[in-house]
This record gives structure tokens, C-alpha cells and sequence, in this order.
């Protein structure tokens, strides 16, 4: 069985905040695809550190936004960017996301608009 797990894309929110799109795959169960926000301010800083080594530093925890199983959409696949789109006529921000099909007759090239509801500052990971 051939299973897959990674972040597909890492988009900015402002200065400290990000969002993560972690994108997961397995033969025989398909796509899972969840959305974090993370903030840099909540872990340490590692850059200067050639080895990371347990107690010497901070991981930065993540709060999940959303599980694309629970958004309704009628299929996930091959998720692998997003961008922010025009703000709504409320003042939110559109967040855009968009699989391919990698010239594969069994995918989708899929592009989904959502309404941003910042996630609250608590995270957990």
C-alpha cells in the first residue's frame, strides 16, 4: 500500500501567522487534507542550529482551521496550492485552493473558494 503525508503549501497571514495545507494520501482511502494556522512567535527559533536535539528547542504547535473531509465538497484530491482571493463585501478574506490532475484521468483539477474566519489564538498540535 502506497501512503503519502506532507505539507503541500505555507501561506502567510501577516507577519507571524501562516497557514499550512497538509495533504495526505493512501491507496485504497484517498485524499485527506487539512488546514493549520501556526504561529512563528510559539516556537523557537532553530535556523542557527545545525542539529535539532530534544529539550534544545521549542516545536511550534498548530491549530487546526479545517478538515476538507468536513467542507462538504463532493471529492479531495491533489491539493497543492491556495492564495487569497478578493475580500468580500463583509470585509473577510476569500482563501483560494486548487488541486491538479497531473495529466491523470482518475483526478480532478479542482478550485475551491472559502470565507476566512482567523483561528483563534489557542493552538494544540
Amino acid at each position: 500500500t502506497y501512503a503519502d503525508n506532507g505539507v503541500s503549501e505555507v501561506l502567510m497571514v501577516d507577519n507571524h501567522r501562516m497557514l499550512v495545507l497538509e495533504r495526505a494520501y493512501m491507496t485504497g482511502v484517498g485524499n485527506s487534507l487539512r488546514l493549520y494556522q501556526v504561529d512563528t512567535r510559539d516556537g523557537s527559533n532553530t535556523l542557527d542550529q545545525p542539529q535539532l536535539l530534544p529539550g534544545q528547542y521549542q516545536p511550534m504547535p498548530k491549530t487546526l482551521v479545517a478538515d476538507f473531509s468536513q467542507l462538504g465538497l463532493q471529492r479531495l484530491d491533489n491539493t497543492e496550492g491556495m492564495t487569497w482571493g478578493p475580500r468580500l463585501a463583509d470585509g473577510r478574506r476569500s482563501l483560494l485552493t486548487v488541486s491538479d490532475d497531473n495529466f491523470n484521468p482518475g483526478q480532478i483539477t479542482q478550485i475551491a473558494a472559502f470565507a476566512w474566519l482567523p483561528a483563534p489564538k489557542t493552538s494544540s498540535a
